[in-house]
């Protein structure tokens, strides 16, 4: 049973695919940006 999971979890693993690269400069600026563009909405 559990060989039969772990198989599974595999070929989930497999099917998704690579990791994207993560970025943090570039996220932590889309979120700001997008702070910035709920503000103004708001106003």
């Amino acid at each position: 049973m559990k060989i039969l999971e772990l198989k599974r979890a595999i070929q989930e693993s497999i099917d998704i695919g690579a990791a994207k690269i993560f970025d943090p400069k570039k996220y932590l600026q889309m979120l700001k940006a997008q702070r910035k563009s709920r503000l103004s909405k708001n106003s």
